[in-house]
């Protein structure tokens, strides 16, 4: 039978482990001895023994010796570590030893858990970990490790600067449960200046007012510079600054170009330099709105529309095309409202229509004439579609009922050009599986692969299609046999497609299948006609040796191409790699148009903008929409919805989901009420322009930022005013944050804010559902709020401290007071060991020596 054997340091531990050195003095005993015999003194080897023995006894009692009171390895202390941005220059993400790092006791047991944004299993953050301090998870598994009964107690290692709402209530459940807490404050950090605050305005009488605002943890000298950077790029102020620790100084400056340009936005960004040890919090980006409002039309050629609207609305238009469109939303803002002419929705490229969205959601208005991308169904979320009122619905055109044929010989075995270790039969699958983004709730899917003979390997039926399942079953294929194509066309066919569902079969082979004849060919083709399914091959290998080695397929796609009566196409390729791309745009094809064609009388509403009893031309084209959550159909064709309005984010947004370019929709092009009903769409959309009697100002300070509006007409100031801030966050599908301003003095008005990084815009409105707006403007960019102040933040520490019942205390003081708590589980045995030596030289005096007395 095997006994443990524990380390001695987990028996015995001394504190005074130097009083050791003097063991030596246990061989006093026997030294005397040896002389008292010289000198005819006969000293017993008992006596020798027992003060020997009292002797050590007195040196361990001296070295203080305890031993942990239930004689089990002692319970870990819970080390929490922050290591977020904030404090990389104050502790190290994998130190080499954490005890050392804080001068613990060597031997302390410690468990250490890493947290920044969230509990880390490794412990370096990544990047967007580093970003934020999230304390609530940390105190919630100290709660849980001491409920659980293996801990110690807890030590946390921070700075303080918590950016979660609920760490209050976990601190107050860890305070509940009685656990030794110690607080341990990171408040050493390197120099450091920072933006505190930097913002644009446009004062009553048009004149661009910047100011930025610099902090200082250190006495430093820094240079703050402001460039415009739209448009005509330039350094507008540069100063050098004398900054006091824990002061702040302000700097403003007019730009007097943009003060000459009322109807142009600018973009401006302030930054420190040189770059100090925190250089996220060095720089700064504001925008400035125009002071007058102006309409923009995107669309491929210049039409004549713009100069019509401009007369109709009697405010500016500028006409842009697409290619000279923005590529930033702050490119956007010169405009109250966007009219976009794009009937197939790919007029603008992606980073363009990203751009524009952004904008609408800021606060901008959209009227979009057409509708956006619908290549797929993955193309719903594109961002021009997220803001729009209409999306086309490429589900809505015609489900399929998708049967791929995968050949699975000994051919496709062969290396698959797509990338190390694949084969043919690989890259076809991934092809197959690429199409999970193009398939919609509404379509079917199977699966059969074939060689010598077809097998089905997955048929979603009614159901969803489950991907997981088709890559299980395709990853259990191993290409080997010869290549007979005509078994698994029967097995393709042998069921019609769904009611009311497109039947398409997407096959792909190297075409080195049985040869034509008249025995083959005109069955397949008479199955897939009756049957209904139309036919798409992907013929890959060379063009020449398929076309002479394997002409079957080739001969089934000119008979069904013929005929006509359903669809066959055949691509060739020479290379299997980029299959999945023919496979999508096979699929795309099969979908079919999402234009409807034919002779449609519209239906509208009676009042439609403004505009009273419009009687709209026959259409001869429509796209099938269908409508956002949230849209109101102002008209539609049937069933089916061709205009609609809704708000997105701060903005507006209408489609029309109606081609205007020629030849279609001549009728409607030629109505004389097209364009005034363009034009009361843009004004229901149109960003609505301030108030002039309202001024408002935007302050940050730290992590918060405060909203100020000052109210004042002719009169004097305005009172009692209710109104309402819209915030818009910097979030990119956040929901929209409404927040009441408080009176706080005559015509004085004040919000605080609760997305003080941005950017995000604002508009301050009267309470109540179409109150008018009164202001409006654009918190900036601003530096994240993990490096919004560095330092220990002494406000958030000290409530920790209350509501956990927890202690503050300094590196050097944990490193003595450490020791004490890692003593408390020590049972002290140095009482004992006195208590022996005394009765030892008790017994030497007692018996020994009044032995030889008698004797």
């Amino acid at each position: 039978m095997m006994v443990p054997v524990l380390p001695m340091a987990s028996i015995v531990r001394f504190d005074h482990p130097w009083w050791l050195v003097s063991i030596a003095a246990a061989g006093l005993p026997t030294v005397l001895a040896v002389l008292a015999n010289k000198r005819g003194r006969n000293v017993s080897v008992a006596a020798i023994v027992l003060q020997t023995c009292a002797i050590l006894a007195i040196v361990a009692a001296m070295a203080r010796p305890s031993t942990p009171l239930d004689g089990r390895e002692p319970k870990p202390w819970l080390l929490l570590r922050d290591v977020s941005g904030s404090v990389r220059w104050q502790v190290s993400a994998n130190p080499q030893n954490p005890l050392r790092e804080l001068s613990l006791p060597e031997g302390m047991p410690v468990d250490t858990q890493n947290f920044a944004a969230s509990l880390l299993a490794t412990g370096r953050p990544a990047s967007d970990e580093a970003a934020g301090t999230l304390i609530a998870p940390a105190l919630r598994l100290a709660r849980a490790r001491e409920k659980a009964g293996n801990i110690s107690g807890a030590i946390l290692l921070t700075d303080g600067q918590f950016h979660d709402e609920s760490w209050r209530g976990s601190a107050a459940a860890l305070g509940a449960s009685g656990v030794d807490f110690y607080i341990v404050p990171l408040d050493s950090p390197p120099t450091d200046a920072r933006i505190a605050d930097f913002h644009a305005t446009r004062s009553p009488d048009g004149r661009c007012e910047l100011s930025v605002t610099v902090a200082a943890n250190a006495p430093q000298r820094r240079t703050v510079r402001i460039v415009r950077l739209r448009p005509a790029k330039k350094t507008v102020l540069e100063r050098t600054l004398n900054l006091i620790a824990g002061d702040t100084a302000t700097l403003r400056h007019e730009d007097k170009h943009m003060s000459a340009m009322a109807d142009v936005s600018a973009s401006y960004e302030a930054r420190i330099d040189p770059a100090d040890a925190f250089p996220e919090n060095d720089s700064a980006a504001t925008l400035l709105l125009p002071a007058r409002r102006k309409l923009c039309v995107v669309a491929g050629a210049d039409s004549g529309l713009a100069a019509r609207l401009a007369e109709l609305l009697k405010a500016p238009v500028a006409f842009v095309k697409a290619e000279d469109a923005p590529r930033r939303a702050d490119g956007w803002a010169d405009y109250s409202a966007v009219l976009l002419l794009d009937g197939e929705g790919d007029l603008l490229d992606a980073p363009r229509r990203a751009s524009l969205a952004e904008y609408v959601r800021d606060g901008g208005g959209l009227v979009h004439v057409g509708a956006g991308p619908r290549g797929s169904p993955e193309d719903r979320d594109d961002p021009l579609n997220r803001v729009a009122a209409l999306i086309a619905n490429p589900a809505q055109r015609r489900s399929v009922s998708l049967i791929v044929v995968l050949d699975a010989s000994g051919s496709m075995s062969q290396p698959g050009y797509a990338g190390k270790g694949q084969v043919k039969f690989d890259v076809a699958s991934q092809a197959l599986l690429s199409l999970r983004r193009h398939l919609s709730p509404g379509d079917a899917l199977t699966v059969i692969a074939f060689s010598d003979k077809p097998v089905r390997l997955y048929a979603a039926g009614a159901g969803a299609i489950d991907f997981a399942a088709v890559r299980d079953a395709l990853a259990k294929i191993r290409p080997s046999g010869s290549t007979r194509v005509i078994p698994a066309i029967k097995l393709a066919a042998d069921a019609p497609p769904a009611a009311g569902s497109y039947g398409l079969i997407l096959l792909l082979s190297d075409l080195r299948t049985e040869r034509a004849d008249a025995n083959n060919v005109l069955p397949l083709a008479t199955l897939l006609e009756n049957r209904g399914y139309s036919l798409a091959v992907v013929a890959v290998g060379s063009g020449e040796n398929a076309g002479n080695a394997a002409p079957l397929l080739i001969a089934l796609h000119e008979r069904l191409d013929k005929v006509g009566k359903v669809s066959s196409s055949l691509i060739r390729r020479d290379r299997i790699a980029g299959v999945a791309k023919v496979f999508a745009n096979m699929l795309r094809k099969a979908r079919g148009d999402a234009i409807r064609r034919g002779t449609f009388t519209p239906t509208v509403q009676t009042t439609l903008f403004g505009l009273r009893n419009l009687s709209p031309p026959k259409l001869d084209a429509y796209i099938l929409c269908a409508s956002r959550e949230g849209a109101e159909v102002l008209g539609s064709i049937g069933a089916d919805p061709i205009i609609a309005r809704r708000t997105a984010g701060l903005g507006r947004s209408v489609t029309l989901a109606v081609p205007l370019g020629p030849p279609e929709n001549n009728a409607l092009r030629a109505w004389e009420k097209t364009t005034p009903l363009l034009a009361a769409a843009v004004q229901w959309a149109m960003k609505p322009a301030g108030d002039p009697r309202f001024t408002g100002k935007i302050v940050r300070s730290g992590r918060k930022a405060r909203l100020r509006i000052v109210a004042r007409d002719a009169a004097g100031p305005m009172n009692s005013l209710e109104l309402l801030a819209r915030i818009r966050p910097s979030r990119q599908e956040a929901a929209v944050i409404e927040i009441a301003l408080s009176h706080v003095g005559p015509g004085r008005y004040v919000a605080e804010l609760p997305d003080a990084q941005g950017p995000a815009g604002i508009i301050v409105s009267d309470v109540g559902a179409g109150g008018p707006v009164r202001w409006r403007g654009v918190l900036g960019r601003s530096t994240k709020l993990e490096y919004a102040r560095i330092g220990a933040d002494w406000e958030n520490l000290r409530r920790l401290e209350t509501l956990t019942g927890g202690r503050i205390v300094s590196a050097n003081r944990l490193a003595s007071l450490a020791g004490r708590l890692d003593a408390r589980r020590y049972k002290p045995l140095w009482m004992h060991l006195v208590i022996l030596a005394a009765v030892l030289m008790l017994t030497e005096w007692a018996t020994l020596r009044q032995w030889r007395k008698n004797a």
